[in-house]
C-alpha cells in the first residue's frame, strides 16, 4: 500500500475525526474532506439517501490522470459529503482498511478500473455498502455498462444522488466477477498488455495488443457443457463467459444482454484467418452475430469450461484461476450507485 500520491500530496485539508475511527499512526489513510452541510439527492429503486461519509479508495497505477480525481473530489466536498480518500496498490493491504472504514462509510467509491473493483468484489459484498465508481482505468467496462461517465464530476454527481441498483457477479471457480471472463486470446492479450503504455495509448491499447495475438494464435481444444441442451466441443480461439453487458475495453457480449437478469452469456471465437475478425469487428463490437460470424454462443444460469491443457483464466483482465472452470452467477448481489431510472436495464 502506497502511502502518498502525487494528486493527493497536493491536496492536504483540516480533518475533524470526531464520528470517525481513530487512524492515528496509520499511513495508508491518505486524506480526510470536511464540508459543512449535507447534499440532498435523489433515489431509485431504493430508500438511500444522498450519502455523508464516503470511502474513496484510489488506485493510483490504474491508468487514470489526476483531473478526474480532482474533479470529484471538488464535487464531493462542495456536496458537504465527508470523504475519507485512501491508496492502495496490488498486494491485499487493501482488505484490512475497507474492514476498518467500511462499516463506517455510507458508500465505498474506487477510482480505479475493472480489474481493482474486481479484486475488491469479496469485501465489497461482505460489507453491505453501496459501490461507486470513477471510471480511472484502461477498459472500464463496468462503468460502460451501468452509464457512469468518464468525467470526474459527473460520475461524483451520481453517487451523491444517491439512486442505486443491484447487479449480478459472476463466479469463476468461486472467484468473483463483474464483467467478464476469458480463456484464451484474451489472457494472450493481457499479458501484451504489460508491455505497453495503457497510460497513453488508452483502449487502443486493447487493440493493439489484440492483433498482434491473433495474427500468432491458432487455438486450443476445449469441451463445454452447462446443462443436457447446452455444450460446445472444438477448437477456439477465445472463450468469454460473460455476467455483465462489456469486455476488453468496449466489445459487447451480446445485443441483449443485462447485468442483472441472473445469467451468463457464454461466446466461443472460432478458429479464423485474422481478416476474418477483422470482417467482423463490428459484430463483436455490438453483440449482434450473424450467420456467417466465426462464433458460437449460448446463455446459461451456470456452466463448465475443460481444455486439453490447463489454461489460464482471467477475471476482469487479470489472470484469477486455471481451467477447468465451473461458472455460476450470483444474482443480485451488489448495490450500486448508478444513473436514476435504471432498473431493468443492462
Amino acid at each position: 500500500m502506497r502511502a502518498t500520491g502525487g494528486f493527493l500530496r497536493q491536496r492536504d485539508r483540516a480533518m475533524d475525526d470526531a464520528t470517525l475511527p481513530d487512524v492515528s499512526g496509520r499511513d495508508d489513510v491518505i486524506e480526510d474532506h470536511t464540508s459543512r452541510g449535507r447534499g440532498t439527492g435523489r433515489t431509485a429503486g431504493s430508500t438511500r439517501r444522498s450519502p455523508e461519509e464516503l470511502l474513496l479508495v484510489v488506485n493510483a497505477r490504474a491508468g487514470g490522470d489526476d483531473r478526474l480525481l480532482a474533479a470529484a473530489t471538488d464535487a464531493f466536498e462542495q456536496s458537504g459529503a465527508r470523504t475519507r480518500i485512501v491508496e492502495i496498490d496490488a498486494s491485499d493491504a487493501h482488505r484490512d482498511v475497507l474492514r476498518e472504514y467500511g462499516p463506517h462509510s455510507d458508500g465505498i467509491v474506487v477510482a480505479g478500473g475493472d480489474g481493482t473493483i474486481s479484486r475488491l468484489l469479496p469485501d465489497l459484498v461482505s460489507l453491505s455498502r453501496p459501490l461507486g465508481i470513477l471510471p480511472a482505468g484502461t477498459a472500464n467496462d463496468l462503468a460502460r455498462t451501468l452509464k457512469i461517465p468518464d468525467d470526474g464530476a459527473a460520475a461524483a454527481r451520481i453517487v451523491l444522488e444517491g439512486a442505486t441498483r443491484r447487479i449480478d457477479l459472476g463466479l469463476a471457480n468461486g472467484i468473483y466477477f463483474c464483467n467478464a471472463a476469458g480463456i484464451g486470446a484474451s489472457v494472450s492479450v493481457s499479458r501484451e498488455l504489460d508491455r505497453l503504455d495503457k497510460a497513453t495509448l488508452g483502449v487502443l491499447a486493447y487493440a493493439r495488443a489484440a492483433w498482434r495475438v491473433l495474427r500468432r494464435t491458432s487455438g486450443f481444444r476445449t469441451r463445454i457443457r452447462g446443462g443436457e441442451a447446452l455444450g460446445y466441443r472444438g477448437r477456439a480461439t477465445q472463450v468469454t463467459v460473460a455476467n455483465g453487458v462489456h469486455y476488453g475495453g468496449g466489445m459487447t457480449i451480446h445485443e441483449s444482454a443485462t447485468i442483472d437478469d441472473g445469467a451468463l452469456d457464454v461466446l466461443v471465437v472460432r478458429p479464423r484467418p485474422l481478416m476474418h475478425y477483422v470482417c467482423h469487428f463490428f459484430a463483436f463490437r455490438h453483440g449482434r452475430y450473424d450467420g456467417n460470424a466465426p462464433v458460437w454462443s449460448a446463455r446459461t444460469q451456470s456452466i463448465e469450461v475443460r481444455t486439453r491443457h490447463r489454461r489460464a483464466c482471467a477475471l476482469d483482465g487479470e489472470v484469477r484461476t486455471r481451467t477447468p472452470v465451473e461458472f455460476s452467477v450470483d444474482r443480485n448481489v451488489l448495490e450500486v450507485f448508478a444513473p436514476a431510472g435504471q432498473e431493468g436495464e443492462s
